[in-house]
């Protein structure tokens, strides 16, 4: 969630103007089709991706803690609708900023 956060704003101020808003689309627009393709993010895949293989668990088959974390459903078991709010959040901001770009202050009051 990181990694999307900091790519958003990557996009929103790094990136020259003018492309600003297509790649705000591309980039959130994928960011939904991916997580929609794989069934959301699961830890099990990351573990095993960042750390190495284990041996065994208890019971004698493999495992991780990733697979620890995906049998736990959390507080919000429908979280896929709150991270499509949060999209549409960051599509936003990066709007926000981008025509923020267009006005100076105009105000003592807005400086501080």
């Amino acid at each position: 969630m990181f990694t999307i956060l900091y790519v958003n704003y990557q996009v929103a101020t790094a990136l020259p103007r003018r492309f600003v808003p297509a790649a705000t689309w591309i980039f959130n627009i994928a960011i939904l089709f991916a997580n929609e393709l794989c069934n959301g993010y699961r830890f099990s895949d990351i573990a095993s991706f960042i750390l190495p293989p284990q041996t065994s668990k208890a019971g004698g088959q493999p495992g991780n803690w990733g697979d620890w974390l995906d049998s736990y459903g959390g507080l919000i078991p429908r979280w896929e609708i709150l991270f499509n709010i949060c999209v549409l959040r960051l599509i936003s901001f990066n709007f926000d900023y981008y025509w923020s770009l267009d006005h100076k202050v105009m105000s003592a009051v807005e400086v501080c």
